[in-house]
């Protein structure tokens, strides 16, 4: 009654009918096929920002410019219109200063990529 030279010679008086059970909570090693990350390879990754977070985080600074005029004309006791006027017109002046600079930088962006295109294909 012995298996691989495991169990019983004699499975008379133990107890148990001899049968010989496989351990499943044993596990095999594993092969590590792949290389694992050296750290010191590689440079660095650096994230680019991502556009549309930058995009609102710069139109919730021109709202927040917009609520403190309005907190301080109110404290001035001004009209509502001429509060309204005031601020609308602080609003579009700061829109349209972020377009501009939003235009601009997405120029200098197309820019790079003509330059790059233009490098690959005098390599090739």
């Amino acid at each position: 009654m012995s298996y691989n030279g495991i169990g019983l010679s004699t499975a008379r008086g133990s107890g148990t009918n001899g049968y010989i059970v496989r351990n499943l909570s044993t596990l095999k090693p594993r092969r590590n096929d792949y290389k694992p990350a050296d750290p010191y390879d590689n440079e660095p990754l650096i994230r680019k920002p991502n556009a549309e977070l930058v995009l609102h985080e710069q139109k919730r600074s021109i709202e927040v410019k917009c609520a403190t005029l309005q907190d301080e004309l109110e404290d001035e006791g001004l009209a509502e219109d001429e509060i309204d006027r005031q601020v609308g017109a602080l609003r579009e002046r700061l829109t349209s200063l972020l377009k501009k600079a939003t235009e601009a930088a997405a120029l200098v962006v197309t820019q790079a990529a003509e330059r790059e295109a233009a490098a690959k294909e005098a390599a090739e």
